[in-house]
């Protein structure tokens, strides 16, 4: 019971965090657009551009980043506490990196074969994303929700 109650409690926690980090993504990338657009090559993502849309296109790219996001986030973790649980206590600084780096990975190959970015706007939303997973990693391991 405790086990299926810890899980329940993780997947609450971890959507809020996607939605939390798509929202957070989505700002950054409408701040590149509209603060930094002569630095960028191409200005849209995918079949979306800031310039040009309408709610139904806004709506599928929005669906699109959080299944992205929110999906690899719950993913890792929901798998992580299904296989490995408590027994990597012992190591679990270099565990916590290890889905830091898969994690980041795989934002960073989901935003390239999802929205076909260039190589700058990749690099920029990629380095933002692993800021903040880290920023949420401090804040629960701060507040003594994460072991």
């Amino acid at each position: 019971m405790q086990y299926m109650l810890g899980l329940f409690s993780l997947i609450v926690a971890l959507v809020g965090i996607g939605i939390a980090q798509t929202a957070l993504t989505l700002g950054i990338m409408f701040a590149m657009h509209k603060y930094i657009p002569e630095k960028l090559p191409e200005k849209n993502y995918g079949e979306f551009d800031f310039d040009a849309y309408d709610k139904n296109l806004l709506q599928n790219f929005v669906i699109k980043l959080l299944i992205l996001i929110a999906g690899v986030t719950l993913l890792l973790h929901v798998l992580e506490y299904l296989v490995i649980y408590r027994n990597i206590i012992r190591h679990w600084g270099l565990y916590r990196m290890m889905l830091f780096v898969l994690e980041t990975a795989a934002i960073a190959g989901g935003l390239f074969f999802l929205f076909k970015l260039d190589r700058t706007r990749l690099l920029i939303l990629t380095g933002a994303n692993a800021i903040i997973y880290l920023f949420f990693q401090w804040l629960l391991v701060w507040s003594n929700l994460l072991i």
